[in-house]
């Protein structure tokens, strides 16, 4: 059975982690052999009995340091035998079911129930959609708008500088903001821009995409996003320097129709992959072994980036149509790399998981309502009726069996594999949620989101931070 830490015992969790002291949590002010250790349940770190008495405060965060919040040994060694012994009684067959078996690391964790604590929110960040969150290598966050402009900020949304600024007109719309080796990082443009920055925010480099099809002269939304760089990963063959260009920097982007090899030094395309004659790749996702997961349309493709690349789809259609609703993939995240389960956003408002060995979907949670209207008098009175969006933008993972999804409905839900329905929601959002990004460090969820109509709108878009550390085991099953 898997040990229990200091954060389950307090927080009530079920993350396993490494008896007596928690892994994945900071050490603070402590000394090799502590002797007489304290736990803080408000900042997760691990303090020695004296540090607490002279300091009073958390050198990382500044979380005060009291009796109130502080935990002695004794008594979390009390507490996590006492977890223990009641987790053996669980019945583990109650929480199986033929869809999704369960890995025997997970069988005594429980079904998770969340408490989601809203912490730090900033109002009128951008002035459209956020479509890219980013942490840096120095702890800051970057946001990427739809409106054309980056803002740099700290991890409680205080404004630090503009990295780039706004640019009137979608042509410069961010679309994407990826991280590089080394702590840089690039951002990329409907029009297609790369540029590439330092940890810092400086610019270092910029390139230009241009297709061929994009030289024709057309007012069509397809024809406008033939240069549009809709997702990048850094693909370096060693670790390289941004700054020199040493150590051969390469990444691949993802454009219309297929995945480009850009080689940073001599500044344009090494190597074209076809991907498909009409569709976008729209997001990519590196193994650990170097293949890549791509979203294609509705397509879900495994490319084999060694040898002769070999490309297969996992699935070639993404599924019936739900209401007006496109088949579109918009975003995937692995969930558990060591059990090979990802989990892939849909146009059509649901949330699919799929077992990357089997290339199989092992449960799909439908809860988003695609049928509602929503009903306007134009000028001229008539009555126009249109059906809402609620497109699912992206998927990200919080722990283990617990990912998160955002939509065009304004509602954060998460989800517990284990379960067949989604296990909490975050609304109140001023519009759709667009973008998410989740600091592993503080356990923070950082939310993008816009109202439908940002120009009538006295809100713009608005960032936010939601505390999800508190987790509860729950014993009654599914």
């Amino acid at each position: 059975m898997a040990a229990f830490s200091y954060a389950d015992v307090v927080r009530q969790g079920n993350n396993p982690a490494v008896y007596p002291f928690p892994e994945g949590y900071k050490c603070t002010g402590t000394k090799e052999g502590m002797s007489d250790p304290f736990y803080c349940i408000d900042c997760s770190h691990v303090f020695d009995s004296s540090f607490i008495e002279s300091n009073h405060r958390c050198p990382l965060d500044g979380t005060i340091l009291d009796e109130k919040n502080c935990i002695p040994f004794q008594e979390l060694k009390t507490r996590i035998e006492l977890t223990q012994a009641e987790t053996t009684a669980f019945q583990v067959e109650s929480y199986r079911d033929n869809n999704m078996p369960m890995e025997a690391s997970q069988e005594t964790a429980g079904i998770v129930q969340l408490e989601i604590i809203k912490g730090a929110a900033r109002t009128k960040a951008h002035y459209d959609d956020v479509h890219g969150l980013l942490k840096l290598s120095n702890g800051l966050l970057v946001s990427g708008s739809k409106g054309g402009d980056i803002q740099a900020w700290d991890s409680n949304l205080n404004h630090q500088y503009c990295v780039k600024r706004w640019e009137r007109g979608y042509e410069y719309w961010i679309t994407t903001l990826f991280e590089l080796n080394g702590g840089f990082w690039d951002s990329g443009t409907r029009d297609g821009r790369i540029d590439i920055w330092n940890p810092e925010g400086y610019p270092v480099k910029e390139f230009l995409y241009q297709s061929a099809q994009s030289q024709v002269e057309d007012s069509n939304s397809k024809v406008r996003n033939y240069d549009r760089i809709f997702c990048a990963v850094d693909f370096s063959e060693e670790t390289p320097n941004y700054e020199t260009g040493e150590g051969n920097p390469k990444f691949l982007l993802g454009v219309a129709g297929c995945i480009l090899l850009w080689n940073y030094n001599q500044g344009e395309i090494e190597r074209s992959f076809f991907a498909h004659e009409r569709d976008w790749v729209y997001c990519l996702e590196k193994l650990d072994n170097n293949d890549l997961i791509a979203v294609v349309g509705p397509h879900l493709q495994y490319w084999n980036m060694e040898g002769d690349l070999e490309m297969h789809y996992l699935l070639r259609d993404g599924g019936s149509p739900k209401g007006r609703q496109s088949r579109f993939i918009s975003d995937i995240t692995l969930l558990n790399n060591k059990v090979g389960k990802f989990c892939a956003a849909k146009f059509n408002g649901t949330e699919v998981v799929y077992d990357l060995e089997t290339m199989k979907s092992v449960r799909e949670y439908s809860e988003r309502d695609v049928s509602l209207q929503k009903t306007s008098v134009n000028r001229k009175g008539k009555v126009q009726r249109r059906y809402v969006n609620n497109r699912v933008w992206e998927v990200k993972n919080l722990f283990t069996n617990v990912f998160a999804s955002c939509a065009d409905d304004g509602i954060v839900k998460l989800f517990d594999l284990r379960v067949e329905k989604s296990v909490a929601q975050i609304d109140g959002f001023p519009g759709r949620v667009s973008s998410m990004l989740y600091l592993t460090d503080s356990n923070r969820l950082i939310t993008g989101s816009c109202p439908d109509n940002p120009f009538k709108s006295k809100s713009k878009a608005e960032l936010s931070t939601w505390d999800i550390r508190k987790l509860q085991v729950e014993s009654d099953g599914i």
